[in-house]
């Protein structure tokens, strides 16, 4: 038992380092320039079936301090589960930017995903999210010229109780993840260009149906300009998450 504490705490204090080593390198690349933001979501979960659920997010963010723009977003969709292990999820996003030095612009998003939960390590839960995203971008002051995009996503996250054995009610829990975007063909022409992301916060688990999270954000990015100049981004995130879960 002790044995498996220690090697437990060294697989934690390994990833940690990871992660701090990665936003060092973002921070030391070619003066980037810094930005600040406040991301808002709320996440609900829907479970009407046996290993089916509908999902959706609503979120807001925002640059800080100066409002250079403002997004808003709805992404509704639906999860299967095959079994224990894999996700499948599909749906279809909508997200509006406001944006000062700029023409404000509609994306439609259609997106399909895998998640794979696995491996579990004694108390640290691991997933694995691909995602493949079809990005539909119209800038309102021109409402002829769509341009299109394909992007491939993956996270790999995991989750670590704090005070418990495992995430049930009244539990504090740790988040650490990195995920990385890649476009398959030109990118889209929007603000900033996203590269990579790394998380890591503190949820709490109050009951089966609500769930917080306090989250630390470094998205490495770049701009859509000539020069494409590198932007990381330091974002505070807060999730709400409700579950709405199947009539026993």
């Amino acid at each position: 038992m002790r044995r498996r504490e220690i090697n437990k705490r060294s697989i934690l204090l390994l990833l940690t380092l990871l992660l701090l080593s990665q936003s060092k390198t973002v921070k030391a690349q070619d003066d980037p320039v810094n930005t600040t933001q406040l991301w808002l979501f709320w996440h609900y979960n829907h479970f009407f079936k046996p290993g089916f659920r509908y999902i959706h997010d609503i979120g807001y963010r925002q640059e800080t301090p100066h409002d250079e723009w403002t997004r808003i977003n709805y992404r509704p969709g639906v999860q299967y589960s095959v079994g224990s292990i894999v996700d499948l999820t599909g749906g279809v996003g909508f997200w509006y930017t406001f944006q000062k030095d700029l023409p404000n612009s509609l994306e439609i998003r259609p997106w399909q995903g895998v998640k794979v939960n696995w491996p579990h390590l004694g108390r640290i839960d691991f997933d694995h999210y691909l995602r493949l995203e079809e990005r539909f971008n119209l800038y309102m002051d021109d409402r002829d010229a769509w341009t299109f995009t394909t992007r491939g996503r993956h996270r790999f996250n995991f989750t670590v109780p704090i005070n418990n054995t495992g995430i049930m009610d009244k539990t504090l829990f740790a988040i650490i993840n990195a995920e990385f975007f890649m476009d398959i063909g030109k990118s889209i022409e929007e603000r900033y260009v996203s590269d990579r992301r790394y998380t890591m916060g503190l949820g709490y688990r109050y009951n089966p149906k609500w769930r917080l999270e306090l989250l630390y954000v470094i998205e490495q990015s770049k701009a859509f300009s000539s020069d494409g100049f590198k932007v990381n981004s330091h974002i505070i995130q807060v999730r709400l998450r409700t579950y709405i879960l199947p009539q026993m």
